[in-house]
């Protein structure tokens, strides 16, 4: 790929006005290369693990790699509407049975937003498991999961994009650049629904992938700067698409 590309999409990411916390593993490792809160994690758990990314470096998750919690304060807001997107890549998912795969949560009893595979059924493989965006636990929100299907076996030896929009009364769901799939909420989603003060990304333990390109956007991404986003992201990992 181009040099001059290259340097223009590290420069200039998609919707790169909105940024307001990014973890992409290649000039900061497990410090937020850009943050509008603390960019150090408050604390990380396993053992923080680099390996080749979409395009620089990327973060070993599961069965020794790491989780990273952050302060949620400035770097993720409730009380407006945003988005966040990641990529993913599977490890050896084809090889044995694991309990679940975290990508991403709040992680609080008093009110849980996240981002898994879903844990059951136990006796498949998470690529042949739906793709679960949850909350949980709110006193002031009804518990809801929104699910994708799974990408299937294909979808091994592949990165994959997911994007999440929420605001006060729904919350969507893309996986690999694909239309957003929607939720109407019962209730408001702010930080009285979700109070929690960090969030985590990544995974010590269970099944195991890498992790690369961490955003969290201050107003909702539209459906082109996520097909966008995909798209840039496959030409730096020199891959064709995956449909799901």
């Amino acid at each position: 790929m181009h040099a001059l590309f290259l340097a223009f999409l590290l420069l200039y990411p998609p919707a790169g006005d909105a940024l307001r916390f990014e973890l992409d593993f290649d000039r900061s490792g497990a410090r937020a290369g850009l943050s509008e809160g603390a960019p150090e994690p408050i604390q990380v758990f396993g053992n923080v693990s680099l390996r080749a990314g979409l395009l620089g470096k990327a973060l070993f998750c599961g069965d020794g790699g790491a989780k990273l919690r952050f302060a949620t304060a400035g770097n993720l807001n409730f009380d407006t509407p945003g988005s966040l997107s990641f990529w993913f890549f599977p490890l050896q998912w084809d090889a044995d049975f694991r309990y679940r795969c975290f990508f991403f949560g709040t992680e609080s009893n008093q009110g849980y937003f996240g981002v898994q595979q879903a844990n059951d059924p136990k006796n498949r493989k998470p690529y042949d498991r739906d793709l679960q965006l949850m909350i949980l636990y709110s006193k002031t929100l009804t518990s809801t999961v929104v699910s994708l299907p799974p990408f299937g076996k294909k979808g091994l030896d592949h990165w994959h994009m997911i994007a999440v929009n929420w605001d006060a009364e729904k919350i969507a769901i893309s996986l690999d650049g694909q239309d957003f799939s929607y939720w109407q909420l019962k209730g408001k989603l702010d930080r009285t629904a979700v109070p929690s003060e960090h969030f985590s990304v990544g995974s010590n333990q269970d099944w195991n992938y890498l992790l690369d390109e961490f955003r969290i956007y201050s107003r909702k991404l539209s459906g082109q700067e996520v097909q966008t986003i995909y798209r840039q992201g496959l030409q730096k990992a020199g891959q064709a698409s995956v449909t799901p």
